[in-house]
């Protein structure tokens, strides 16, 4: 399995080149809202990893989709 990188936000949408290039070099990229938050989205941060086995890695990268023209 190729390593894993989970890219959140704020934001319902993510930049599909991004993910495209972490793809293109290997890595199993996937993109997850925050949404609403609360609790639905702790527990599907708190479970990313469930899946892995054993000396698998994974990465959570926190972006901020905030308004860049403030």
């Amino acid at each position: 399995m190729p390593p894993r990188i989970h890219i959140t936000a704020d934001d319902d949408t993510f930049d599909d080149t991004i993910l495209q290039h972490l793809r293109e070099e290997g890595f199993d990229a996937t993109y997850l809202p925050l949404g609403e938050g609360g609790k639905a989205y702790k527990d599907e941060l708190r479970h990313l990893a469930d899946d892995l086995e054993l000396g698998e890695d994974y990465a959570i990268i926190g972006m901020c989709g905030c308004d860049r023209n403030q």
